[in-house]
């Protein structure tokens, strides 16, 4: 400021000068001054210690020089060596090689490989082998670190720096909770047996009106026809022969429209299925059987198609953990240990003790029948509970029977209606069946090192 102060007084001087003086030649020279400090870079190759043990000393030497000041360690794994990039000021620059000549020297290695001890502040990573590491966040930054520590999750590890006496103690907590989430196998069965009988007795109404019909008593006679003849014979004279015959018909009786039928038989159906579940998970597991069949229908113009259908509602639907799951080890004393806790090992999950508290929902349906488009019509039943199993036992938690008995009679109007003659001019079907459905559940504990159970 004071440079650029004196060239407008000698600017101002130079106006008044004598017009004899316009011969003088004066020459004005302009130095530029902004302030601005001339930043260079260096890189410094590390010989002893490592780049980050010295890097706070050096950037906060920096800093002080200069705000715009930058220090960046390097690690170059190929050549085995680290580096310190140092961007400051050019006049600061010689002090930065004493400090890195004072701190890259030899000395005894720390447990942690460091030859500088530093601030007193220590930062250790940590990669759990069982759980996420946002699960530790909680007791790292509310209960473990000190006053001036904080942990961190970033790509599938756990970070957290803190003073030098307190990160093995803060490690031996996070080893101690990286245990397996306990969880157990579901498996399902579904049992279904079925007794029943079809029985079918009569005409068959559609064969007997397009064949025979009501023309069952039909008969014909035919009468009264006569035949003469006389015949002259030359040796014996003359000789009369008479005859008289009739013929009647029968009406055609094939009993190919006779329904004389009965089918009986019974039915067992078993079915199976498995999920793991999480202790306290929030997410349903639900396990569904929903048989397929081939279906005659029709639409609103009365066309008929064979459609590849399913059921409207799931045969069996088992919704399991829409509120969390609870799994008790129920370890005794001799089993846990000092602080408390049941172990963890393939060894204990292996004597599959303890018993699990689950809630659940059963939702069973079945085709009753169908209406004249062919859509199925389903008789549903759903049951919600919960309960307490132990584990490695099948235990039943539902159970259903149902009954059918079902006669329908197909044939000509009133008539089929009469007692006993109703065989005659109808076909009665009785349709007989019950149904035994049990649902069973058996849980087991699992491992993650070892889930083949």
């Amino acid at each position: 400021m004071r440079k650029f102060t004196s060239v407008v007084f000698a600017l101002a001087a130079m106006s008044f000068l004598p017009l004899g003086a316009a011969e003088d030649t004066r020459t004005i020279r302009l130095i530029q001054d902004d302030a601005q400090v001339r930043m260079v870079t260096k890189v410094y190759p590390m010989k002893h210690v490592k780049a980050l043990d010295i890097q706070p000393f050096v950037a906060a030497a920096a800093h002080r020089y200069s705000q715009l000041s930058s220090v960046r360690a390097q690690n170059y794994s190929a050549g085995k060596i680290q580096y310190l990039l140092v961007t400051t000021g050019e006049k600061f620059m010689p002090y930065v090689d004493d400090i890195v000549a004072k701190l890259d020297q030899p000395g005894k290695y720390s447990p942690y490989g460091s030859r500088v001890e530093g601030t007193g502040i220590l930062r250790m990573v940590y990669f759990p082998k069982y759980r996420a590491p946002e699960d530790f966040l909680g007791a790292v930054n509310d209960i473990l670190v000190t006053g001036v520590g904080r942990g961190y999750a970033r790509n599938g590890a756990l970070y957290w720096k803190d003073e030098y006496s307190n990160v093995d103690y803060i490690q031996s907590w996070v080893k101690l909770l990286d245990r397996p989430i306990p969880q157990a196998k579901f498996t399902f069965r579904y049992y279904e047996v079925r007794e029943s009988t079809l029985r079918d007795v009569g005409i068959d109404y559609l064969a007997w009106k397009n064949g025979p019909g009501l023309n069952l008593f039909n008969v014909a006679y035919s009468a009264g026809r006569v035949s003469w003849d006389k015949v002259l014979h030359a040796a014996t004279g003359s000789a009369f022969n008479w005859s008289y015959g009739a013929f009647a018909t029968a009406p055609a009786f094939d009993l190919s429209f006779i329904r004389l039928l009965q089918q009986s038989g019974n039915a067992k159906i078993v079915a199976e299925s498995s999920v793991v579940l999480l202790n306290n998970n929030t997410a349903p597991a639900s396990v569904t059987l929903e048989p397929s069949f081939g279906n005659i229908r029709k639409d609103t113009d009365h066309a008929t198609s064979v459609d590849q259908l399913q059921s409207v509602i799931p045969d069996l639907s088992i919704v399991v953990g829409e509120t969390p799951i609870t799994i008790c080890f129920n370890a005794s004393a001799e089993e846990t240990d000092q602080d408390g806790f049941v172990p963890s090992s393939v060894e204990f999950y292996k004597k599959n003790k303890g018993s699990v508290n689950f809630p659940y929902t059963v939702t069973v349906s079945q085709n009753v029948e169908f209406d004249n488009f062919g859509n199925p019509v389903a008789n549903v039943a759903s049951v919600n509970g919960a309960a307490c199993m132990d584990f490695g036992k099948e235990q039943l938690f539902y159970k259903s029977v149902v009954e059918r008995d079902v006669e329908q009679t197909t044939g000509v109007p009133f008539l089929c209606q009469i007692p006993v003659l109703k065989y005659l001019f109808s076909t009665t079907t009785t349709v007989k069946e019950k149904t035994y459905i049990i649902v069973t559940a058996e849980a087991n504990l699992v491992h993650p090192e070892n889930n083949a159970k």
